[in-house]
């Protein structure tokens, strides 16, 4: 199961989404494929939410 994490607050418009697995690991190859799956698919989410009220010309999407 993935948590995301989004807000209204002027910090959070200004700088964008995050999404973080409760499954921890030290490096996205060990993530199980249903985690990365979710996580692909709640990124999207966020994509279509996102561009659905600003309508930007593009996203930037970074994993650390």
């Amino acid at each position: 199961m993935i948590a995301l994490r989004t807000s209204a607050s002027r910090l959070m418009r200004q700088f964008g989404q995050m999404i973080a697995p409760y499954e921890h690991t030290g490096a996205l190859e060990n993530l199980s494929d249903e985690t990365v799956l979710e996580l692909m698919q709640l990124t999207r989410r966020a994509i279509q939410a996102l561009a659905h009220v600003y309508g930007p010309e593009g996203f930037n999407i970074g994993i650390n």
